[in-house]
C-alpha cells in the first residue's frame, strides 16, 4: 500500500490504532467510569402568595444519587426561622438567586443517627406533599473531532453510531413532550426550545461536520451553559447538558474547572461520553479528573465510548430530573420581614436536612376603614301623648366598613370591633364583618363622641382605624303637664298603690263578713248539736304576733297547716305557719306567702285570716283547681276552719291543728216534745 499523502498516512496510522484496540478488548474487560454520586436535597424558594399556605418544590436524592419514590407527608418535617443543628461534615450549600438561577437550589443533606442529642424545635407536618413532572431543559452539546472517525466494532464509524443512539432515544420520547430540547454543535445552535423530538431528530440528521479537520474545544459546552439560564415556560423544570466530545487539548481542560463550577452554580445537570480509547485514564490523567470533577459536582456522570462498549441510555441520566414533588404547608409565621426555611426528611434510619433558606414575607395587619361615616347626630323628641310618651330618636345608628389588606394577602377575618370613646360597643365573631349598630340610648345630652373600629384576621393580627370625631345633638324637651305623670316609673307605683289598697279592702271585708245558718225552728230534728261546731262568736282579739327576734325562739305557732303525702301521714317539714294575722297560699313566692309547690296550685290561690284568737278564716282567691276544706268548695266569703280539718289546695292536702285546742263540746239533748 503506497502513502501518497499525509491524509493517507494519517488514515493508515488511525486505522492501524483501530487494530490494535479491538485486539486488547478481547483480552481486557473495558467498561466505563462513573463518578459517584452524593445524596442531596434541592428545594425551590417558597410561594407564599397564598400565605399562610406556603409552597415549595422538593428534589430529594438518597446516597446512590436515586430520586426518592412515594415521598409521605408525615416523612418532610418543615422547619421556618430555625436552625437544626449542623455535623462538622456537612458542606455549605450554595442558594442562587431565582432571577439569574434555575429554581432548584442544590442543598447538600446530612445523614444522622436516630435519637442525635440536642434540642430540636417543633416541625410543622405539610398538608399535601404531590409528585409532578414540570419537563426538562434537555441541551445536546456536539464537540467533534477526528476520534470520532474511527470505525467501531460493526463498521460504522463512531460518529454514527453516537447519532443513532440519539435518534433511538428521541424517538422513544411521545410527540408532544413537556421538554424544551436544544441542539448546540461547536458554536452553532442548531436548535433552540423544541417540544417536538422529530425536529431534534432532524436537526441531527441534517448535522455533517467536518470530522477530520475539526479543533476539539469547550464552545458547545460554554454555549450550552449560555443557554441554561434562559427564562423556561415552566419555571419548576430542570436543566440538563449531554456533552459528547473527544479528548482535549490541554488549553481547554485547564478552562474545565471554571466551568464546572459555574454549572454548579446553576443547577445544571452535566453528564459527559468521552469518546476516546480505553488507555485514556490513564494517559489523560488531569483531564480524567476534571471531566469527572465537572461531573460530579454538578451530579452527572463520565462515560468513557471506546467504539466498542454499548452507549448507556440518555433517559437513565435524564429521569431523576423529571420529578419534583410540590409541598404545602400552612406556614405559622406572624410578622412579616425576613424568615428562613428548613427541611428534613427521615425514612427509616435515613434523615436528609437542607441548608436554610432565606425569603422575605410581606405581612401587614388589616386595615379597616369606616365608609362615610357621619359628621354629626341629632337626637330629638318624639311628640308625646297621654296614651304614648315622647322618645329620643334615633336610638340607633348602623355603620359601615371596608376592610383591605396593604400587604395584598387577602384572608379570613376572625372579629372587627366598634368603639366609641375607647369602649367597644359592638363586636362581630361571625360573617357579616362589615357592619356595626351604635346604640345611642345611653347618650341624652350633647357631646362629642370618637369613634373608631378595629380588625382581627385569622392570624390574630390586629389593627384599629383612626379615630374619627362625631357631635351628638340632643335635643332639649319641653314637658307638659302631664308628661310626669306618664312616666313608666310613676304609672307603675301607682298600680302597685292601688292593688295594694284594693287588697287591703278586700281582707277587711272577709274580716268583717260573718257566715249564716237557717235553722228549722220547728223540727228538732234539724237543730244544731251544741259541741260538734261551734258557731261563730265574738272573742278576744288574738295576741300581737311576736317580733322576729322571739319567733327564732322555741315558741309554737297558734296554729298550723301540716301537709300529708298520698296516704294521709305527715310529711316532716313541711308545715304553713299561721302566726300572722294574714297568710296568703300560692304556687309563687311574689304573689304568696306561704309557697306550695305543685301545678295544681295557682300563683294566687287562698287565703287565711287571723282576726281573733282561734278564729281562722279560710277563704279561696280565685284558683283554678280550687280549695277545699273536708271535700267541700270554699268560696271567696271563706269559712271559719276547726281544729283537725282537712283542707285541699287544689290537689295538695293539709291537716288545720291548733296548738291549744279548746275541749270538744259535750252533746247537748233536748227532750223531744210533741206538737199540740
Amino acid at each position: 500500500m503506497q502513502l501518497s499523502s499525509p491524509e493517507h498516512r494519517r488514515i493508515f496510522i488511525t486505522r492501524l490504532g483501530t487494530a490494535l484496540i479491538l485486539l486488547l478488548s478481547q483480552v481486557f474487560a473495558i467498561s466505563p467510569v462513573h463518578s459517584q454520586d452524593m445524596a442531596r436535597l434541592r428545594i425551590t424558594a417558597p410561594d407564599t402568595s397564598q400565605f399562610p399556605l406556603v409552597s415549595f418544590a422538593l428534589e430529594p436524592f438518597d446516597a446512590e444519587g436515586t430520586f426518592l419514590a412515594a415521598l409521605q407527608p408525615g416523612e418532610v418535617l418543615i422547619y421556618e426561622d430555625a436552625r437544626l443543628p449542623e455535623q462538622e461534615s456537612t458542606p455549605p450549600a450554595t442558594v442562587l438567586p431565582v432571577e439569574t438561577t434555575p429554581p432548584l437550589a442544590t442543598l447538600t443533606p446530612t445523614v444522622e443517627a436516630e435519637g442525635r442529642a440536642g434540642q430540636v424545635p417543633l416541625p410543622i407536618i405539610p398538608q399535601e406533599v404531590v409528585k409532578i413532572e414540570p419537563g426538562m431543559q434537555i441541551l445536546l452539546a456536539f464537540n467533534p473531532g477526528l476520534s470520532m472517525l474511527y470505525p467501531t466494532a460493526d463498521s460504522r464509524t463512531r460518529f454514527q453510531v453516537l447519532r443513532s443512539a440519539l435518534e433511538a432515544w428521541a424517538d422513544s420520547r411521545p410527540s408532544a413532550t413537556p421538554d424544551q430540547l436544544y441542539f448546540i454543535a461547536g458554536e452553532e445552535v442548531r436548535l433552540s426550545g423544541s417540544n417536538q423530538p422529530a425536529q431534534w431528530i432532524q436537526a441531527m440528521m441534517d448535522y455533517a461536520p467536518d470530522l477530520l479537520n475539526a479543533t476539539p474545544s469547550l464552545a458547545s459546552l460554554t454555549r450550552a451553559l449560555d443557554l441554561a439560564v434562559d427564562p423556561l415556560p415552566n419555571p419548576l423544570s430542570r436543566r440538563a447538558i449531554l456533552w459528547i466530545t473527544p479528548i482535549l487539548p490541554p488549553a481547554a481542560v485547564q478552562g474545565l474547572p471554571s466551568l464546572a463550577d459555574r454549572a454548579a452554580r446553576s443547577g445544571v445537570r452535566i453528564d459527559v461520553w468521552l469518546v476516546a480509547s480505553e488507555p485514556t485514564p490513564q494517559n489523560e490523567s488531569i483531564l480524567w479528573q476534571n471531566l469527572n470533577e465537572l461531573a460530579s459536582v454538578t451530579g452527572g456522570r463520565v462515560f468513557l465510548y471506546t467504539g466498542f462498549n454499548t452507549l448507556p441510555d440518555p433517559e437513565t441520566g435524564f429521569a431523576n430530573l423529571r420529578h419534583l414533588y410540590q409541598v404545602t404547608y400552612a406556614s405559622e409565621i406572624r410578622s412579616g420581614g425576613s424568615h428562613t426555611l428548613q427541611v428534613q426528611i427521615r425514612r427509616d434510619d435515613l434523615v436528609m436536612r437542607s441548608q436554610q433558606v432565606a425569603f422575605d414575607l410581606n405581612l401587614l395587619p388589616p386595615n379597616p376603614i369606616l365608609i362615610s361615616p357621619p359628621a354629626g347626630i341629632s337626637r330629638t323628641w318624639t311628640e308625646g301623648t297621654r296614651q304614648q310618651p315622647a322618645v329620643l330618636q334615633p336610638d340607633s345608628l348602623d355603620l359601615n366598613i371596608l376592610v383591605e389588606f396593604a400587604d395584598g394577602r387577602p384572608r379570613p377575618l376572625r372579629a372587627t370591633r366598634l368603639l366609641v370613646d375607647g369602649v367597644v360597643v359592638d363586636e362581630n365573631l361571625a360573617a357579616p364583618f362589615d357592619v356595626f349598630t351604635w346604640d345611642l340610648a345611653s347618650l341624652e345630652s350633647s357631646s362629642t363622641s370618637r369613634i373608631q373600629v378595629e380588625a382581627e384576621d385569622m392570624l390574630g393580627l390586629t389593627q384599629r382605624s383612626i379615630e374619627t370625631l362625631v357631635e351628638v345633638s340632643v335635643e332639649t324637651r319641653n314637658l307638659h303637664w302631664w308628661d310626669p305623670l306618664i312616666q313608666p316609673e310613676v304609672l307603675f307605683t301607682v298600680a302597685a298603690v292601688l292593688v295594694a289598697m284594693v287588697g287591703l279592702a278586700v281582707v277587711l271585708l272577709l274580716a268583717r263578713r260573718r257566715p249564716r245558718r237557717r235553722i228549722a225552728k220547728n223540727d228538732p230534728l234539724t237543730q244544731p248539736v251544741p259541741g260538734i261546731r261551734k258557731p261563730i262568736r265574738p272573742g278576744k282579739p288574738a295576741p300581737e304576733r311576736p317580733s322576729r327576734r322571739s319567733r327564732q325562739g322555741s315558741t309554737p305557732p297558734p296554729a298550723r297547716l301540716q301537709r300529708l303525702d298520698d296516704a294521709g301521714n305527715p310529711v316532716p317539714g313541711e308545715v304553713i305557719d299561721l302566726r300572722r294575722r294574714e297568710i296568703t297560699v300560692g304556687h309563687d313566692a311574689r304573689h304568696a306567702m306561704a309557697v306550695i309547690d305543685s301545678p295544681s296550685v295557682s300563683s294566687l290561690h287562698a287565703r287565711i285570716v287571723h282576726p281573733r284568737e282561734l278564729e281562722y278564716i279560710l277563704s279561696d282567691a280565685g284558683s283554678v283547681a280550687g280549695t277545699w276544706v273536708n271535700y267541700s268548695p270554699v268560696s271567696r266569703s271563706g269559712i271559719k276552719l276547726e281544729h283537725g280539718d282537712l283542707v285541699y289546695f287544689g290537689r295538695v292536702a293539709y291537716r288545720f291543728l291548733l296548738a291549744n285546742p279548746e275541749p270538744p263540746a259535750e252533746p247537748l239533748v233536748t227532750p223531744y216534745q210533741e206538737m199540740e
